[in-house]
């Protein structure tokens, strides 16, 4: 029955969505926390702050989406490589935002930091989904 069908992609699609948006929320949290800790605690510069916190966000948050909220078990390779090269875009408009909207026009870094993550939160879903943690069929002839 196509409504069935329906209900039950939408009841699945809502628990990936929702497993995404819980390791989104750790991910911001840890974010935040290590950015902050590197800049008021480390005294780094914001720039290098949130280029070396990155490194731990990011591979964070590959895990966790990878297992747990896309239940992936295959092509880890192909996947990592299709992560990081998202993630390097990613990257570069966090680092790019930070020097541009703090270290020109001094708004709080903290304040920049969330706005480029409010701005990345969506694409990377439906990327996530579709293109880095997709399951590609293997061809059997």
């Amino acid at each position: 029955c196509p409504v069935s069908l329906h209900r039950k992609y939408m009841r699945a699609f809502v628990k990936q969505f929702s497993r995404y948006v819980i390791v989104g929320l750790v991910s911001v949290t840890l974010d935040i926390v290590t950015l902050v800790a590197l800049r008021e605690w480390v005294g780094l510069h914001p720039i290098i702050a949130v280029m070396l916190n990155q490194v731990i966000v990011i591979s964070f948050n590959f895990l966790l989406n990878k297992y747990w909220s896309f239940t992936s078990k295959t092509m880890l390779h192909r996947q990592f490589v299709r992560y990081i090269l998202l993630a390097a875009i990613n990257y570069g408009i966090a680092v790019s935002a930070m020097g541009i909207f703090h270290s020109l026009l001094e708004i709080d870094y903290r304040i920049v930091r969330l706005s480029t993550i409010a701005v990345s939160v969506l694409w990377n879903f439906f990327l996530y989904k579709w293109w880095v943690y997709k399951v590609e069929s293997v061809d059997r002839r």
